[in-house]
């Protein structure tokens, strides 16, 4: 995590953490990709996501996601294990109106080559991004890859997202390669 240090007018040092991924992170999507649909016309409160698996050794440090005109409020990212079980969590701040948004766990997590697991974040309006049918055959990019029909989604709630879909919600991995 970054941080920007500042005085105030008064000499007061303030501090601002900056939730920047690392620089040689990796990512599910290309830099240019932008979604075909940035704001989805649903205004539900749900939580979305994307499984994925690694085929090298790595750590999540943290989720991104496409934020789209009307997404506002509140976001909230988890990183669930093999099992469903939340393993680590985190909040989005210094949002901007719009493009990827990034937030940064507390600690890396390990991840287990092969296993699956699964991003996502929460949003209390909807108007989440989306592509149709982006993930309606697997997609792998470098060591990652999400499987065929691998999004995920829970309607008004937290709770780890059983709904399955093959459309592609724009949530992203922040996952470093290496031990």
């Amino acid at each position: 995590m970054a941080e920007l240090v500042r005085a105030d007018r008064q000499g007061s040092i303030l501090r601002l953490a900056l939730d920047n991924p690392p620089a040689n992170a990796l990512s599910l999507f290309d830099p240019a990709a932008t979604p075909a649909n940035p704001a989805w016309d649903d205004n539900s409160s749900l939580q979305v996501g994307v499984k994925f698996s690694t085929s090298t050794a790595g750590k999540a440090h943290g989720v991104r996601f496409w934020k789209g005109a009307g997404n506002s409020g509140t976001h909230n990212a988890t990183l669930w294990g093999p099992t469903g079980l939340p393993i680590a969590t985190a909040t989005f701040v210094y949002e901007s109106a719009s493009g990827w948004q990034t937030a940064i766990f507390d600690q890396p997590v390990t991840l287990t080559v092969g296993a699956t697991y699964t991003v996502t974040y929460y949003t209390n309006v909807g108007f989440y991004s989306m592509n149709l049918n982006g993930y309606a055959s697997a997609v792998t990019r470098g060591p990652l890859t999400v499987p065929a029909g691998g999004s995920v989604y829970r309607y008004g709630s937290t709770e780890f997202p059983t709904a399955t879909s093959n459309h592609n919600y724009w949530v992203d991995v922040v996952f470093v390669p290496g031990n």
